[in-house]
């Protein structure tokens, strides 16, 4: 998957061996170094660094199971 700057990317997490989905809008800003992450399920925003991305949330996890994956 490949962000482009300050573009959004929709992308989902499978979950329950992708029977469901969690959906996000995730988008970098390369000015202030962040990804902005938009949760669909209830339109929350998170704010996070790229090793916050990776550890505090659920994205990290996804990305190492091979379930994280770009709407085509």
């Amino acid at each position: 998957m490949k962000l482009s700057k300050n573009e959004p990317v929709d992308c989902f997490i499978a979950l329950a061996g992708g029977m469901c989905r969690s959906s996000k809008s995730v988008c970098y800003n390369s000015k202030e170094k962040v990804f902005s992450v938009v949760n669909e399920i209830d339109d929350t925003e998170d704010v996070l660094t790229a090793k916050e991305l990776y550890t505090n949330s659920n994205i990290g996890k996804a990305i190492d199971k091979g379930a994280f994956y770009q709407y085509s």
